[in-house]
């Protein structure tokens, strides 16, 4: 719940899985995919880097209940947050070799490739909130308290990285230098003892599986927390028009992971460059073939693979959530709305002002769309879909998306090929599934009770005078 004061329409809530996924890029699928040839359009791309993002959320539990003008829940849910940086220089390498898009070589090349990096932040949050209503209930105010606990991480750095070419005495021929240094920070992953071929399990899911008891531990037990609160209010001057406001992520401290076995590996060669010199028995393949095996054997017996123990620490900040909305019901819980959301201290930050509505045909199926508009360069719009529908009492389904796509061009698509459409720049899916017990506004003849509630003391006055009245002409009969 984005805000622990909006009107959650249930006496009792549970919520038995829920997943929230989204995929961003820092460039647009046009870009990436302008012509057939992949490396080409990266080294042609606007920014140093091509940066992919992802989060993913996983309520593993949400459950609230109704206590009078109370509102209690609590929940647990897992998160999950990575990035990948690309240096574009580095595809202009494989793509040129030395030389530049026009075919022109250049034996003086200087090579940087240190934009590259990852970072990977599973954490979870254990919450508990409260909301009261007040007014009537025109005004509900609501707040949750978080213990934000950090599992696992991962960073890589490339904290230098290139390829320089000089020119010699000898025309044609070349020096090559090659110099690297990368740190990797794995907390709970990697140890002292780990080598490079241990580095492989990185990337084996069942290796780091057998490790299942540890990282269940760090999971449910973290030693790195902080505590975060949620605020919100819910206020509707006017039947049918509603004010909404929540701030989350507030009074967290950041937390700083630091771990000994941090892995460093830097090093560097000098290559000396080749001339081709044939003997008269010699194929142009053969010895061309032979130069090049010598030129790679000298790269790698020149390299470096021992990793070095340092101490790293790097700091995790809990996002912080702004949301402001004003909604015009039209017709029950059916509106139309304005809606304000930015978001930072994340890898993903965004600020926008969206224009939202809510379909509600019944308390068995709602639907609801939007569209935001970025207010920052970083960002483009969002298009955001939903579908809510209940099958029974003790299952309702949840489905929506949000993306950046070209409807356009994605219509035009052939049946041949699947294209996405160029302004595609991120993915969001959610899918929940949830048992739900609407409070007594969606019982039958709940209207007329209500109906009843609101009369004045006079109008009062007048129904019990006229069920007198009857009571006093059938007593007569």
């Amino acid at each position: 719940m984005h805000n622990p004061a909006v009107d959650p329409l249930t006496s009792f809530h549970l919520n038995f899985t829920g997943l929230n996924t989204t995929l961003g890029l820092n460039q647009t699928a046009g870009d990436i995919f302008a012509t057939k040839d992949l490396l080409a359009n990266l080294s042609n791309l606007n920014s140093n880097t091509l940066s992919l993002t992802g989060e993913t959320c996983i309520d593993i539990l949400h459950l609230g209940f109704k206590a009078g003008k109370n509102y209690v829940f609590a929940g647990y849910t897992q998160n999950v947050a990575f990035g990948f940086d690309f240096d574009k220089d580095l595809a202009h390498f494989a793509k040129y070799g030395f030389g530049d898009g026009n075919g022109n070589l250049n034996l003086n090349y200087q090579g940087d490739f240190s934009d590259l990096g990852v970072s990977l932040d599973v954490t979870n949050d254990v919450f508990l909130g409260l909301q009261r209503s007040f007014m009537e209930k025109k005004l509900r105010l609501g707040v949750s308290a978080h213990q934000i606990g950090y599992g696992l991480g991962m960073r890589v750095q490339a904290d230098a990285f290139s390829i320089n070419s000089t020119t010699t005495a000898v025309p044609g021929l070349n020096n090559v230098d090659v110099n690297y240094d990368f740190t990797l920070a794995a907390p709970n992953l990697l140890f002292t003892n780990d080598s490079i071929p241990d580095l492989s399990a990185l990337g084996n899911l069942g290796e780091i599986m057998s490790n299942r008891i540890i990282l269940l531990s760090n999971f449910l037990s973290p030693s790195n927390t902080t505590t975060s609160f949620t605020v919100g209010a819910n206020y509707k001057p006017i039947d049918k028009l509603s004010l909404q406001f929540s701030m989350s992520g507030l009074g967290a401290a950041p937390i700083t992971i630091s771990t000994d076995a941090a892995k460093r590996l830097v090093g560097g060669v000098a290559i000396d460059g080749f001339e081709y010199i044939s003997n008269a028995s010699d194929t142009l393949s053969t010895a061309l073939r032979n130069e090049v095996q010598n030129f790679t054997e000298g790269i790698s017996d020149g390299l470096n693979t021992n990793l070095e123990n340092i101490t790293f620490s790097y700091e995790y900040s809990v996002p912080k959530v702004t949301n402001a909305a004003m909604n015009y019901h039209f017709r029950g819980q059916s509106y139309v709305g304005v809606h304000y959301t930015s978001r930072n201290n994340s890898i993903r930050d965004y600020e926008y002002l969206g224009f939202t509505s809510l379909l509600w045909l019944h308390k068995n199926i709602q639907l609801k769309g939007a569209y935001y508009l970025t207010m920052n360069e970083n960002n483009a719009d969002l298009i955001t879909t939903a579908l809510q529908f209940r099958v029974t009492p003790l299952l309702q389904v949840f489905l929506g998306t949000t993306t950046t796509g070209d409807i356009a061009t994605v219509a035009a698509n052939s049946s041949e090929s699947i294209m996405v459409g160029t302004a595609t720049q991120g993915i969001n899916i959610t899918a929940g599934l949830s048992m739900v017990f609407f409070d007594k506004r969606f019982k039958k003849g709940s209207a007329k009770k209500e109906e009843t509630s609101n009369l004045t003391p006079q109008e009062v006055r007048k129904v019990i005078e006229a069920y007198d009245k009857s009571e006093t002409v059938k007593s007569n009969k």
